[in-house]
């Protein structure tokens, strides 16, 4: 585009090439909209047709700024498009098979690649560069008409995600790097549990298999009979034998009758160990805890 097009050299092809990625980590961010929408085929469906329209514009009269504007818009489209359908992906499969469905994803998605970088460029060698652009423009949104009734009844077997559940995931400082599609994930996986005074939600020794949110109530975290710590509505406990891999490092009983939400311990920690951040966060916090146990 940046030769051919606009008659420009390399420093307007490193432009695009910012453009692009600029558009990219903007459509990522705004993915985050996401978490909690119900029905995800609008906005698969409006991605691709962003990305057409973009695509459509970039082939145009050679004008620079319009095709830096073109080149972003149709980086932050696909950005969207990655994270609305593998949220989609999540929503649909079942845990136990999440990673292998994951995994034939993204396989599958390298294999596209090549077979579409291969195929760009006999399009062009036979249609020229504006007519490969206007095809490839065309391409994304025509199969995601093709794939409308599909992507319909994936939506319908996903159903909503209690919006609760997703303000609940966001308010942990643990869980505020992941993207979109891990919130959602660990939003769906929540499971209540309810104790009385007295019960013992967590007892030092024992083999760590959850991570809870509080949500109501008051529970005090001790050990050899010396109080460590109360924690209330929106904290959390369970934390550190998780990511350590150790007994659970004190008891944790409630002082009132109380709720909280149970993440199971693969969920938990596929989510904070798959991202890097959100890993750094949640070690430094039981490094922490487990420092005044």
């Amino acid at each position: 585009v940046a030769f051919d097009l606009l008659d420009a050299g390399d420093g307007v092809a490193g432009i695009l090439s910012a453009s692009s990625g600029l558009g990219g980590v903007v459509g990522a961010a705004t993915a985050i909209t996401l978490v909690g929408v119900t029905r995800l085929r609008p906005a698969i469906g409006g991605a691709a047709a962003m990305t057409g329209i973009a695509l459509t514009v970039l082939a145009g009269p050679g004008e620079t700024v319009v095709a830096m504007v073109a080149v972003a818009v149709a980086g932050a489209a696909v950005a969207f498009l990655h994270v609305a359908g593998r949220t989609l992906v999540q929503r649909t499969t079942a845990d136990d098979v999440l990673t292998r469905v994951l995994g034939v994803l993204e396989g599958t998605g390298q294999l596209g690649l090549a077979l579409g970088s291969l195929a760009v460029g006999l399009v062009a060698a036979g249609a020229g560069l504006t007519g490969a652009i206007l095809v490839v423009g065309a391409t994304l949104p025509a199969m995601t008409l093709v794939c409308w009734t599909l992507l319909g009844r994936a939506d319908r077997a996903a159903g909503a995600i209690d919006p609760e559940a997703i303000r609940l995931i966001r308010r942990v400082d643990l869980f505020a790097p992941l993207d979109a599609p891990a919130i959602a994930q660990l939003a769906a996986n929540l499971r209540p549990i309810r104790a009385r005074p007295g019960d013992d939600l967590i007892r030092a020794g024992d083999v760590g298999d959850r991570f809870y949110i509080i949500t109501e109530g008051c529970f005090d975290v001790h050990n050899d009979g010396r109080s460590i710590a109360r924690r209330g509505p929106g904290e959390y406990v369970g934390e550190t034998a998780l990511i350590f891999d150790v007994a659970r490092t004190a008891t944790v009983t409630a002082i009132e009758p109380s709720v909280v939400q149970g993440l199971g311990r693969t969920v938990f920690l596929e989510a904070v160990t798959g991202h890097p951040v959100a890993a750094s966060v949640t070690r430094r916090v039981a490094d922490e805890r487990r420092s005044i146990t």
